[in-house]
């Protein structure tokens, strides 16, 4: 019996949401072309059962379960006649990582957050954590192991943090996990400084100021105000206000 041919080609489906996973399309060799009766699927796994698909088989699709997230599979298909099969065609592919659980905090000052995770089953190379700062900026963090410190922070503000799981390299089909997110505030500091103080009426016995604090320099919830007064000496005057004059 001569060698089948095998002029198929593969489509993968690679769901980000299904990690266990991975579907396979796949076009006919004409029967023009060779005569052959099935075809025959492999994945670089010793553990997952071969498939094969009848050659007049017009349902085109092989769907293997049970697998490694984020692991990378070599995918073999070939035609076989008698059990004679034609040269391989190869792909290779990987799985999505499967997200982290359990975005938790060990640590909160007012101007750092330390966040922990459990980490996933199956395979991953690192992690990949993302907010938004004050300017509405994404900035992005790597990690490799399953906790972070996040720095320069504003105090004083609700940050959501999103964590995803990273397979692979640049260089090795590199995948990414469906997203979790976690929401968590700084602590309150010091105020920051006024940006202006001046007098806006001036009498005899009466000066009354006015000022302004940014909401983003509060830094936490403001109560009031405290002004010390002097002339040419100690101070003569302490006054608490509740606003901005």
């Amino acid at each position: 019996r001569t060698q089948p041919l095998c002029t198929s080609e593969i489509f993968i489906i690679n769901d980000q949401e299904v990690s266990t996973a991975l579907t396979l399309r796949y076009t006919p060799t004409p029967k023009q072309r060779s005569t052959f009766d099935a075809y025959r699927f492999m994945l670089s796994d010793s553990e997952i059962p071969v498939k094969e698909k009848a050659a007049a088989d017009a349902d085109r699709k092989v769907t293997f379960v049970d697998l490694m997230p984020g692991r990378l599979y070599n995918i073999t298909l070939w035609t076989v006649s008698g059990g004679v099969t034609s040269r391989p065609l190869e792909r290779q592919d990987r799985l999505h990582p499967q997200p982290v659980s359990n975005i938790n905090v060990t640590s909160i000052t007012d101007k750092e957050i330390a966040l922990t995770w459990d980490i996933p089953q199956g395979n991953y190379d690192s992690f990949e954590v993302q907010y938004l700062d004050t300017q509405g900026r994404l900035i992005q963090n790597l990690t490799f192991t399953n906790s972070i410190t996040i720095g320069r922070l504003r105090p004083y503000r609700n940050y959501t943090f999103t964590v995803v799981t990273k397979a692979g390299t640049d260089q090795s089909i590199p995948k990414r996990s469906t997203t979790i997110s976690a929401f968590f505030s700084t602590k309150e500091s010091v105020p920051g400084s006024l940006t202006s103080f001046d007098p806006i009426d001036i009498r005899p016995s009466v000066i009354t100021f006015q000022w302004n604090l940014p909401i983003l320099q509060a830094n936490g919830i403001i109560t009031g105000f405290t002004y010390n007064g002097a002339q040419r000496g100690p101070p003569f005057c302490t006054a608490h206000y509740g606003s901005g004059t």
